[in-house]
């Protein structure tokens, strides 16, 4: 998948019909587009259809295993994160104190509100990085 995206642009998804040469190509750009090329022997055979189907079910599977585990990660981080601030927050205003805890209640706020910004950009820097592709412009 690395190298698809990083050599072609995307993933190139082809299957042959009964011959060599591809009856259909799905290509999966990295700007989520998806382009499709089929000949009519694609459309006449419909187990021509459901081997594609499968194939391109799978490499979406697995592009899904990659970002589910990028994710985890991320949210793993930010809620260790939060976490240690809270702690912080609530230890330097001591517990007994209401204002102190409901400012420590803004600035734990705050801090989820910048992370979940800051959580839609990780996660495409992140995927940029495991696929091999430059992270500008994101």
């Amino acid at each position: 998948m690395r190298e698809q995206f990083r050599e072609e642009g995307g993933a190139r998804i082809a299957t042959c019909g009964r011959g060599p040469d591809p009856v259909v190509e799905t290509f999966v750009q990295i700007d989520g587009d998806i382009l499709v090329r089929i000949e009519p022997a694609y459309l006449a055979d419909p187990e021509i259809r459901r081997r594609h189907e499968e194939r391109v079910g799978a490499w979406f599977e697995e592009l899904r295993e990659v970002v589910a585990a990028l994710t985890a990660a991320v949210r793993t981080g930010l809620a260790a994160f939060l976490l240690l601030a809270t702690g912080l927050a609530l230890g330097a205003g001591g517990i007994g104190a209401l204002l102190d805890q409901a400012v420590a209640g803004l600035v734990v706020g705050g801090i989820s509100l910048a992370g979940a910004a800051g959580l839609n950009l990780g996660l495409r820097w992140l995927v940029r990085r495991a696929l091999g592709l430059p992270s500008g412009g994101i």
